[in-house]
């Protein structure tokens, strides 16, 4: 459909009716040429590794394109995109064709054209609506979008369209967002608690300063571990143990590989169960759990 109002109108600004005519016909032609890719199992070749089965090669597909359709949405394509998305592809280890084939997922996302919603249906249905599966690739976006800490409006909208055609709404698509920002914050608290351990003050004004900053920064910390489980601090300790269950159980890496996660991703998955495990153990020693 875009693809027929678009050429319409930009035909009829070049060359009025006869210019509106022919650019509803590359529209169409344009909008049939995708809907044909779609029917065939995607667009371009979707990754024709003979490893990956026709789930995981959408997966990649819709990851990437969608990567660079988030990209995009800001209106030029960032180095930081551009390195982020390589740096996912290094750490999947994609190479050769396959790879090949990630970059050219993600130039076809950049197109203001891009039919996202039903790439990503598309994707829905050859997942066949596994739900953790799918909020991994949320969990994911919402990390690109996230990159350089800040989060356009533009970006949202992209997220928003995204997680309705994957059959999420907007509350869940929010909780995300703070969840992995408060995830963000707490990892980085972590580390300067590391790095602050091993410093040595000489004076007595230097010790109580650094007593006072490590007062603050460890209560910073657990408020933002709270809210990476998407709790409040005022929750009771066994509903606090139901969450935690429920989010390890939802990115446990061998239950997301049995949903159809290729295997490729398994890191990920592991990564956000080792933020999880960390901040509920930080959580535990304040509440004094075992």
């Amino acid at each position: 459909m875009w693809g027929k109002i678009i050429g319409t109108v930009l035909g009829f600004m070049v060359a009025r009716i006869p210019g509106a005519i022919l650019g509803f016909v590359i529209g169409y032609w344009f909008d049939t040429s995708y809907a044909q890719q779609l029917r065939q199992g995607g667009f371009s070749s979707l990754f024709k590794d003979p490893d990956l089965d026709t789930s995981k090669a959408t997966f990649f597909f819709a990851m990437f394109a969608t990567m660079g359709h988030l990209a995009k949405s800001k209106g030029r394509v960032t180095e930081t995109d551009i390195e982020q998305a390589q740096q996912l592809m290094q750490s999947l280890e994609l190479k050769g064709e396959t790879r090949r084939e990630a970059q050219q997922a993600f130039r076809e996302g950049k197109d203001p054209a891009f039919p996202l919603e039903a790439t990503l249906k598309r994707f829905r249905q050859d997942s066949q609506g596994r739900h953790d599966l799918l909020q991994l690739f949320m969990e994911q976006l919402v990390h690109a979008a996230l990159n350089d800490r800040k989060l356009e409006r533009s970006e949202y909208d992209v997220l928003l369209r995204a997680s309705r055609a994957l059959g999420f709404n907007k509350f869940q698509l929010d909780k995300w967002l703070l969840m992995a920002g408060a995830s963000a914050r707490f990892q980085q608290s972590s580390q300067r608690q590391q790095h602050s351990s091993g410093t040595h003050y000489s004076s007595h004004e230097q010790q109580r300063q650094r007593q006072q900053y490590q007062r603050q920064n460890e209560q910073s910390a657990l408020d933002d571990a709270y809210q990476s489980l998407g709790v409040k601090a005022s929750v009771a300790d066994d509903e606090l143990k139901k969450v935690y269950r429920k989010l390890m159980r939802e990115h446990h890496p061998d239950k997301l590989a049995a949903q159809g996660l290729p295997e490729q991703m398994l890191k990920t998955a592991t990564r956000r169960s080792q933020d999880i495990q960390s901040a509920y153990d930080r959580i535990k020693r304040a509440r004094g759990l075992r």
